[in-house]
């Protein structure tokens, strides 16, 4: 394995590229709540119209936007 470059993983090379793009769409990564919160911990703030990763990113004590419609339910 010597002389040989580690591989990186996918949440790496999104994580990566979100940064020099400076939006992303990450939500491949978010298919359960740990993992969710694991790519919030690495985040400055949370921007969703999803309430329950408003709740998430709350209960994480990050700070948050919820984006509503006009016409919110």
């Amino acid at each position: 394995m010597r002389g040989r470059q580690k591989e990186v993983p996918f949440a790496t090379r999104l994580l990566l590229t979100s940064r020099m793009n400076d939006d992303a769409d990450l939500s491949p990564l978010m298919d359960e709540f740990d993992s969710t919160a694991k790519l919030i911990e690495q985040l400055d703030f949370v921007m969703t119209i999803d309430t329950a990763v408003t709740y998430l990113a709350e209960a994480l004590g990050m700070p948050t936007w919820l984006l509503l419609s006009a016409a919110p339910d």
